[in-house]
């Protein structure tokens, strides 16, 4: 279990009561274009399905992202997969008025340290839109690099984006080091 405290930001296992403030963060316009692109969010049957889902088996993986004055401001995720259980799926995604502070690095940051130091993934992997061009640039500045392009069932681009434990060695060289 994650938990894990950076000079800007906590990330703490979400909790039921999470849920509202997550269905909100989904219904901004612009961050939900961004994520999926439809500025409308996602369907109410999504959010009871997600509900049950919680109810049922919980939201491993899941962890909200909390400021140094404890607001939530966005959450973090990652996916393990039974046909490739040594690499997980990565998200984040941040409230629209947090945008531009930093706290989307450092919880990417917490997040990627968390599964390669402590969880020995052999790499990570996400999608993004290819309109995203300021989630891109976050990507390949922690390593991330484009293997695929694809698009949705609405016809839009995405990009499938790796960064593979090598990369994210060198990369951390330094850090690992001192």
């Amino acid at each position: 279990m994650l938990t894990k405290q950076s000079p800007h930001v906590e990330l703490r296992p979400l909790v039921r009561s999470d849920l509202g403030t997550l269905f909100a963060w989904w219904d901004e316009p612009e961050a939900s274009y961004l994520d999926s692109g439809d500025r409308a969010g996602p369907e109410q049957d999504f959010r009871e399905r997600v509900l049950h889902a919680f109810d049922l088996v919980g939201m491993d993986g899941w962890y909200i992202i909390e400021d140094v004055s404890k607001r939530p401001v966005g959450y973090v995720l990652s996916r393990f997969y039974p046909e490739d259980p040594k690499r997980a799926e990565v998200a984040i995604r941040l409230s629209e008025r947090y945008w531009g502070q930093g706290l989307g690095t450092a919880s990417f940051d917490a997040l990627l340290k968390d599964l390669f130091r402590n969880n020995g993934v052999l790499g990570v992997w996400l999608t993004v839109y290819v309109f995203n061009r300021r989630a891109i640039r976050l990507y390949e500045r922690f390593g991330f690099a484009i293997e695929e392009s694809f698009l949705d069932a609405k016809g839009m681009e995405l990009f499938k984006m790796t960064l593979p434990r090598t990369t994210w060695n060198d990369m951390n060289r330094s850090e690992a080091c001192g």
